[in-house]
């Protein structure tokens, strides 16, 4: 759990700076394969299929998708991604939200019926609750599944060790003879 937190720190570090930039550099995800086994993180839901991606809002109150919407079935089983305590089970805007603590990370997921209660310790992969219908950004059945800290919101993919941290490119692209994006890729 440590190395993932770590690793988060250094997601959101690098993420400031690319939007502290003020668009001078495009920002391309790099595949990381099977990172997810090595920190003890699991998807909440299997196959993870992104039926809408992240899409951040460029202020703390603007417009933007703080999350992913992941392809499921109605009663499908919910997992928890990481070992955290539930810090919320309950209608939120008329829909059943659970929010997990993971240190100083927090994950929500909606619309799930809980099967676990506020205080309760989870461990990763274990089932917090079913998927209900109703997600409104969803054509089919969805389940979305956001990463926040205090200082804002993550890329749940990075989270579940699908991506890696962010590769910054200038614009124009790289110079001749520079690396390539995987050898920037492996910090």
């Amino acid at each position: 759990m440590r190395r993932l937190f770590a690793r988060l720190i250094k997601v959101s570090a690098v993420m400031s700076i690319a939007v502290a930039g003020g668009g001078c550099v495009v920002a391309s995800w790099v595949f990381a394969s099977d990172q997810a086994n090595a920190y003890s993180v699991v998807p909440p839901v299997q196959p993870v299929v992104v039926e809408t991606g992240f899409a951040p809002p460029a202020s703390r109150w603007g417009v933007g998708h703080r999350g992913v919407d992941l392809s499921a079935a109605v009663g499908q089983e919910v997992k928890a991604i990481a070992d955290g305590v539930v810090i919320y089970a309950a209608d939120l805007a008329r829909r059943p939200v659970i929010s997990i603590k993971h240190g100083f990370v927090r994950s929500t997921y909606e619309p799930v019926i809980a099967s676990v209660g506020v205080g309760q310790l989870v461990a990763s992969g274990q089932k917090i609750g079913y998927l209900a219908a109703g997600h409104p950004s969803c054509l089919k059945t969805c389940l979305h599944f956001g990463v926040k800290t205090d200082d804002g919101y993550l890329h749940p993919l990075m989270v579940l060790g699908k991506y890696r941290y962010p590769v910054l490119r200038p614009v124009h692209g790289w110079p001749d003879g520079a690396h390539n994006t995987a050898s920037y890729a492996r910090g």
